[in-house]
């Protein structure tokens, strides 16, 4: 929130040389913040939750097992029938192929909506309530000292007196 609100524009302002809220600044920083708060957090848990894409990038264990068979090792020549059976043993083993399991959706709901929720509540009453702080100070700060310099610059001016 601190990059998005206030780092993220002034960096733009700094690299661009110009007014902060030219087209080009809203802009670039509409994008950069659907990336850092939509599309990276999406992109991450498709690859690290194990029901979305992870046996795509990291190899599914090998699944091992034994399977039973019976052989007849004793036939009765006159009727043909089996006198006795035993059960040989064959041991197999495989690496499982990657299978979308349709359940991505779910992961991304499970994994981001704690962030997105702290997100959306720090969004909703941390930043106005810093923002008020931001002003009360400002207010507050006698003009000419270094305090009410950092406050003015820092200060949306929207929020400045007039």
């Amino acid at each position: 929130i601190v990059w998005g609100k206030w780092a993220l524009p002034n960096l733009l302002a700094a690299l661009t040389r110009e007014r902060k809220n030219s087209k080009i600044q809203v802009f670039t920083q509409i994008m950069v913040n659907i990336l850092n708060n939509i599309a990276i957090p999406c992109l991450v848990v498709a690859v690290v939750s194990p029901n979305c894409f992870y046996n795509a990038f990291v190899a599914a264990p090998e699944v091992t097992s034994t399977v039973y068979y019976k052989e007849c090792t004793s036939i009765n020549g006159v009727t043909g029938q089996c006198l006795r059976n035993e059960q040989d043993p064959i041991p197999t083993s495989y690496h499982p192929p990657f299978t979308y399991n349709y359940q991505c959706s779910a992961s991304l709901i499970t994994y981001y909506s704690s962030a997105f929720v702290s997100m959306c509540i720090i969004s909703t009453f941390v930043t106005p309530l810093v923002q008020l702080l931001y002003q009360w100070l400002h207010s507050r700060a006698d003009p000419g000292t270094y305090w009410h310099r950092l406050l003015e610059s820092s200060l949306p001016s929207i929020a400045k007196p007039v």
